[in-house]
């Protein structure tokens, strides 16, 4: 019961906000489709070009629920290396690997 305990990420430094903030919610999807838990990663500030929590920007609490507590999606904001295997990705390959629905 709960998430499972292999992850999945990406580098989150494709573009504008606006296109990081699509490539995570892509994240979210991917990692459900792929049944992994998604590893929210930071997002990379253009102007001072420095990496800031997602949890700074969004609130997830929702979003960050297990499926079997109402969410519909399995994630945690910081990953380590005790917790399991992670998958990371460049941002641009989240759209090779989105489901066709």
């Amino acid at each position: 019961p709960g998430c499972p305990r292999r992850y999945f990420t990406f580098t989150n430094d494709f573009g504008g906000h606006n296109n990081q903030v699509i490539s995570m919610l892509n994240g979210f999807e991917v990692a459900r489709h792929a049944n992994v838990t998604f590893v929210v990663p930071p997002f990379l500030d253009t102007t001072t070009h420095k990496y800031v929590r997602a949890s700074k920007l969004y609130n997830f609490s929702l979003l960050l629920r297990p499926p079997l507590e109402g969410g519909r999606y399995c994630a945690v904001s910081s990953w380590d290396p005790k917790m399991g295997t992670l998958r990371r990705h460049a941002a641009y390959h989240l759209f090779r690997t989105l489901p066709v629905d």
